[in-house]
């Protein structure tokens, strides 16, 4: 459960403007493409590793379950909250921090849309090689996660 202290923490952290408990943006955090939703009971708006450890930090120092979120555009529940729970919106980490042709590596906040991801690697010859149709708006961040999911998934149904 989050108490108004942890949310006195979160908006200490953050700023009142990047930790949310305000109804409507409750209501607009409160589901993905699913046809269900669950209001949390606050969203974040990090723009840093540095925040993001702080949110990590107090979620565990007061328990209750963080729920990450990109675009929202997701259509098989992975951005959905739980009661309780605050969303992590990474809408605000957008930046390429680190782009290494050489070594085919980019590395990247959660944030960056996916599309944005494939446009730099054709600069050098390469390629994104996931390309999911939403790629204009996904994030890379809920790209990754669903490929994570998807492993977890296929490792449970063998075993």
């Amino acid at each position: 459960m989050v108490t108004p202290a942890a949310l006195d923490e979160l908006a200490a952290l953050l700023g009142p403007e990047r930790a949310r408990a305000d109804a409507d943006t409750l209501a607009l955090y409160a589901s993905d493409e699913t046809p269900r939703a669950c209001p949390p009971a606050a969203v974040l708006f990090p723009t840093s590793h540095d925040d993001v450890v702080g949110i990590v930090r107090l979620a565990n120092a007061h328990g209750f379950a963080l729920i990450p979120r990109g675009a929202g555009s997701g259509n098989v529940g992975g951005a959905l909250p739980v009661p309780g729970s605050v969303v992590v919106s990474f809408e605000c980490m957008q930046q390429i921090l680190e782009f290494d042709p050489a070594n085919r590596l980019v590395r990247v906040q959660p944030g960056v849309v996916t599309d944005e991801i494939d446009r730099l690697a054709a600069t050098a010859g390469l390629m994104y090689a996931p390309d999911p149709g939403s790629g204009a708006y996904c994030r890379i961040g809920g790209n990754l996660d669903e490929r994570r999911r998807a492993a977890l998934r296929e490792i449970w149904r063998h075993t």
